[in-house]
């Protein structure tokens, strides 16, 4: 698995579409600076996450067969947004404080 910093056009919206719930087209709306995109060592999308310009994340999601495997750390671990614009998983986010966080 692998973790990259890619621009909005750079992938495919309608396919996000089908693999997110949480993904959103429009990165403007939504407030969106930056996405990450993880990759399996098949070059397969297994997840993203994006990162307002305060440095919080919008959303982070991994696809169901890609869950349980570290996936959401190493997407935090990259972008190094470690705190929710809305925090929906605690747990999670607590977790991700503690190991990157000051």
């Amino acid at each position: 698995m692998y973790v990259e910093h890619l621009e909005q056009c750079q992938v495919n919206d309608s396919s996000f579409h089908r693999l997110f719930d949480l993904w959103w087209s429009d990165f403007q709306e939504a407030g969106i600076d930056s996405l990450y995109v993880a990759f399996s060592d098949e070059d397969e999308v297994i997840g993203f996450q994006t990162v307002n310009e305060d440095g919080l994340c919008i959303a982070i999601e991994v696809i169901k067969s890609a869950q349980g495997q570290g996936v959401g750390r190493e997407l935090v671990k990259e972008s190094g947004c470690w705190k929710p614009d809305d925090n929906q998983a605690p747990e999670f986010w607590e977790k991700m404080s503690e190991e990157f966080g000051w």
